[in-house]
């Protein structure tokens, strides 16, 4: 496995006024790129390790490095570009302190449920233990997953969990 890269948002030696400027020091070569729009039903089954393969058009959209967070309803996790990720930061946590108070609270409970992420030379990405626990994903059983375009991320389901919580037919999905 190659080394792990650093993340681009929160571990560059910047002061904090400057993690959440947008200068242009902060942005990869993937972020000057325009926004990624993610569509498409895939079937994935995960493998013991905990990795998923993601499609072509995925792996290129999201370039090496990516975030996962676990939904707010813990039912799926979703995978987002860096640059996306920045925005959601931004627009969450505004004039986010490093001090005590429900903010901080909030973004403590925010980055405990997210995960910075490389996406390996062969297109897969390794699902956080604690994401797996929550979602009931059992890599040595080989549980089946989708992966479902939602526009600005890419959620991670469970097949049986997505049919129950959506009540709809998965369309036909395709295996890439």
């Amino acid at each position: 496995m190659g080394k792990k890269q650093k993340d681009p948002v929160f571990n560059e030696p910047q002061s904090h006024s400057a993690l959440f400027s947008g200068s242009s020091p902060l942005q990869s070569p993937q972020e000057s790129q325009a926004s990624a729009f993610f569509s498409g039903v895939f079937n994935r089954t995960i493998d013991e390790r905990g990795r998923i393969f993601l499609t072509r058009e995925f792996r290129e959209a999201l370039g090496d490095t990516c975030y996962l967070n676990l939904s707010n309803s813990r039912d799926y996790v979703q995978i987002y570009p860096v640059s996306t990720w920045r925005k959601i930061c931004q627009e969450y946590f505004p004039d986010f302190s490093p001090f005590e108070g429900d903010e901080k609270k909030r973004a403590r409970e925010f980055g405990a449920s997210s995960s910075f992420e490389n996406i390996d030379k062969n297109g897969r990405i390794l699902i956080p233990q604690h994401m797996l626990a929550t979602l009931e994903i059992e890599p040595e059983k080989g549980t089946e997953l989708l992966l479902v375009g939602s526009i600005y991320s890419i959620e991670v389901w469970t097949k049986k969990r997505y049919q129950r919580k959506n009540q709809i037919f998965i369309p036909e999905s395709r295996d890439e």
